[in-house]
């Protein structure tokens, strides 16, 4: 593993829609549900417990996840 996907609304199950696969139009409903998709490298992350995940750097450095894909 090499990092997490992190979405700004919480939600059971991705899919694999929040990444560029499926038809566009499925894409832009999943993405209108999770709101903001982000990618946190491994290295980044502070700690993780059972509520939440922290990251080392702020919210404004993580990348968006269609950046890294």
């Amino acid at each position: 593993m090499d990092g997490l996907i992190v979405v700004e609304r919480r939600v059971t199950q991705l899919f694999g829609y929040e990444r560029h696969v499926g038809p566009a139009l499925l894409r832009a409903i999943v993405h209108s549900r999770l709101g903001e998709v982000w990618y946190l490298p491994w290295e980044d992350v502070a700690r993780i417990t059972d509520e939440s995940v922290e990251c080392a750097n702020g919210r404004a450095e993580l990348a968006r996840l269609e950046a890294r894909y």
